[in-house]
């Protein structure tokens, strides 16, 4: 079995075109914090309360809701919106 990945894109999934941001392609890891913190890393993001939504909006909470070839969304940190659970 080949591993899975995802896309992971710095903005919120209903941003229009013009708001919209290149993102990256990343391996899975085990872990959401660790994909969390790859594409943190690998999108040169800062700050903490970050969290990944599918396009539909809603947050991914673990590893293993995430389908090979996903589009995700690393939002939060600055953007205020959310943060508290």
């Amino acid at each position: 079995m080949h591993p899975r990945r995802c896309s992971v894109f710095p903005s919120h999934p209903w941003d229009d075109g013009a708001e919209r941001r290149e993102g990256v392609t990343l391996w899975i890891p085990h872990t959401i914090d660790g994909l969390i913190r790859s594409a943190q890393e690998k999108l040169g993001l800062s700050g903490s309360g970050l969290r990944l939504l599918g396009e539909d909006g809603a947050r991914v909470q673990e590893v293993d809701m995430v389908h090979d070839g996903q589009k995700l969304y690393l939002v939060g940190g600055d953007d205020g919106v959310g943060q508290s659970e």
